[in-house]
């Protein structure tokens, strides 16, 4: 089976969104699922992710879905992405709470994320 056979539809034929899902924990980070990916905690807040090969045009962050053992822990937060680095094939995360203050998931809280890239040098279907 192909790394890349179940691509999804979209306007960009050669989009692809991945699907990266991390629990927090006090600083540290435990990825559960993101193949090629590494999660990286920078901060209060702040997570890196890091790709081990390039992955193409960013196009951006189009899901991110909280969940928790108690889900009003987590009510309210937001994941945003910042700039995506092509050259260290890095992409900031911050995470707030309900307050917009950043904050750090705990073991019981975990957040999926869905970045999308246009891939290169791939025929479209």
């Amino acid at each position: 089976m192909s790394y890349y056979s179940n691509r999804v539809q979209s306007t960009e034929p050669t989009e692809v969104q991945q699907v990266v899902r991390f629990a927090g924990g006090t600083a540290l980070v435990s990825k559960l699922l993101g193949r090629g990916i590494t999660v990286v905690y920078v901060g209060t807040g702040l997570i890196n992710l890091v790709w081990a090969d390039p992955q193409g045009t960013y196009i951006g962050l189009v899901g991110h879905t909280f969940d928790a053992t108690a889900p009003a822990g987590v009510a309210g937060y937001s994941a945003v992405a910042g700039d995506y680095n092509a050259a260290t094939r890095t992409l900031p995360i911050n995470i707030f709470s309900g307050g917009n203050a950043l904050i750090d998931l705990t073991a019981t809280q975990r957040l999926t994320i869905r970045p999308s890239f246009k891939l290169y040098n791939v025929n479209a279907p």
